[in-house]
């Protein structure tokens, strides 16, 4: 076989299979790091999404309390939801004949303190 016919068998150099293994790789890792990205992403819209529907919960269960004459309390939010602890305060909003009471709710997290607030109309007695 003369030099001739080697070069025409035609094949790849190794320069070229590394350039290919090296835009491969960089595609990898660039589609990696984009999967990585969208997975922390899911992850902390779950943790907030969590975190509202249980201080939406715990507002709700104020209300209730607060109805039934309680205007503070506090608890942990059980063994479900380990960290997790809550406690709210209502006082009188305005003249006390309205029975208007402001609730504001604090939830304690893992990952820090939230809180919301809301006016609830109780039926002076």
């Amino acid at each position: 076989m003369t030099r001739r016919n080697a070069s025409a068998c035609g094949g790849f150099t190794l320069i070229e299979i590394m350039v290919a293994l090296g835009i491969l790789g960089t595609a990898m890792f660039i589609l990696v790091d984009a999967h990585y990205s969208a997975f922390r992403l899911y992850e902390q819209s779950r943790e907030e999404i969590i975190e509202r529907q249980l201080l939406e919960r715990v507002l709700h269960e104020a209300e209730v309390q607060v109805m039934a004459g309680e205007l503070s309390g506090a608890g942990e939010l059980g063994a479900r939801y380990p960290g997790y602890s809550y406690s709210f305060d209502a006082v009188q909003a305005g003249d006390e004949r309205l029975g208007l009471f402001e609730i504001l709710v604090s939830l304690d997290t893992p990952t820090g303190d939230r809180e919301l607030s809301m006016h609830v109309y109780r039926m002076p007695e």
